[in-house]
């Protein structure tokens, strides 16, 4: 009988190789087969070594007490069914694309964060907005106190906040073109006052103004589409516009649609809207729908009633098929379930998505809904194993250590 090879004498290299070829998960629990293979995990996720596995799993990145600490961060993998802690602390999360947040220090200042790495990106000030400058004089505490312009650009409003409120209030929606460490990174921001899109570099010291879309109402998504390597809005009103922002110094700004269908409700009824791409590049609207729920903890809340899906032109859809979607302040994802087998097709997988001031719903607003019933199963199973926090939300993050 031949005698069973010892794993943990493999050199640290060929181990680097091998982690290298895993999904990020299987990386993060590498570490706790030995010694040897602990401290090539190490190495590899202190190099930032890009993972060469195809379609790594979305994971759900949220802030628990866990762990003895009081802002500790956590990561639920799905696929693994294992939750692993992280060195970063979350505060006001605004989006997140390619294992990046977009996130802001405590004076507002925004960031790019890889919660995994703990590696940062800078981006300039949120004085460099248009509609935000500093107060003269501090608030109350001796912080900084921001003068922000809430109104459209040709009716100002402007009122002051604190950091705090400030960035509650001016940052609305994030598409991100390339992890943070990468060359090729792009920022698109849409922001105060209403139908105002910025965009930058890490590294830049002041945010880009760009013009408004074609429209003069708020920027309901933004996002960006790797196989034309284009930025895309849509605008309450169902404008949809293209942004080529290869060149800073000339940006190319083109309307491609006008009055996408945009469901709604009444003014009783809280939306959120998304734009996304199918694998085989169609471009989706889906319209997902709020009401006020009596039953969630601490005596209120908003919960996801409904969801509706259209073709922004083309053919009729026909629905998801053998596909499921990623919503709520992630990049908006829609995956083959060929390429994802632990998602279920037809299905939507969602996390609480409304401002950041609205208090987060814990229960009601994350689950997975079902297209083909349209209902929407809570994840209360998960619950006494992701003990997340009231604030920030958790959200959906597809893992990276580059």
């Amino acid at each position: 009988m031949r005698p069973a090879r010892d794993w943990s004498g493999l050199p640290e290299d060929l181990l680097l190789v091998a982690m290298a070829a895993m999904e990020v998960p299987d990386v993060l629990r590498s570490g706790a087969v030995c010694c040897s293979w602990r401290s090539a995990s190490a190495t590899f996720r202190r190099l930032r070594l890009p993972s060469t596995a195809l379609n790594q799993p979305p994971c759900l990145l949220y802030a628990c007490d866990a762990y003895g600490a009081d802002d500790a961060t956590a990561l639920y993998s799905p696929s693994a069914n294992a939750t692993f802690r992280l060195p970063s602390s979350l505060r006001g999360v605004v989006g997140s694309a390619h294992g990046w947040l977009f996130t802001t220090d405590e004076a507002a200042n925004p960031y790019l964060l890889n919660p995994l790495t703990g590696a940062r990106a800078a981006l300039p000030p949120i004085t460099t907005l248009e509609g935000v400058k500093i107060h003269s004089i501090p608030d109350d505490d001796g912080g900084v106190l921001y003068d922000v312009d809430r109104g459209m650009r040709s009716f100002p409003k402007v009122k002051q906040a604190n950091a705090r409120t400030a960035k509650d209030w001016v940052y609305g929606r994030v598409a991100i073109s390339a992890a943070g460490a990468s060359p090729g990174c792009i920022v698109l921001l849409a922001h105060t006052p209403c139908g105002s899109l910025s965009f930058a570099r890490p590294g830049d010291e002041s945010w880009t103004s760009l013009p408004e879309p074609y429209s003069t109402t708020e920027v309901a998504i933004a996002v960006y589409n790797e196989r034309d390597g284009l930025f895309y809005t849509l605008c309450e009103g169902g404008v949809v516009c293209t942004f080529d922002l290869s060149n800073p110094s000339s940006p190319a700004v083109r309307r491609i649609a006008y009055g996408a269908k945009m469901h709604s409700s009444g003014s009783a009824a809280r939306h959120s809207h998304y734009l996304l791409f199918t694998p085989g590049n169609a471009i989706l609207v889906v319209t997902r729908r709020f009401a006020r729920a009596l039953d969630t903890p601490r005596g209120g809340g908003v919960a996801t009633t409904d969801l509706w899906i259209h073709k922004v032109r083309g053919r009729d859809w026909t629905g998801l098929g053998d596909n499921a979607l990623i919503l709520g302040r992630n990049s908006p994802l829609c995956l083959p379930i060929k390429d994802y087998p632990m998602l279920r097709p037809n299905c939507a997988y969602l996390t609480d998505d409304l401002q950041q001031h609205y208090t987060p719903v814990r229960r009601r607003n994350l689950g997975i809904w079902d297209f083909e019933t349209g209902s929407l199963q809570k994840l209360d199973d998960l619950r006494p194993l992701l003990p997340w926090l009231e604030t920030p939300p958790p959200i959906w993050i597809t893992p990276s250590f580059y």
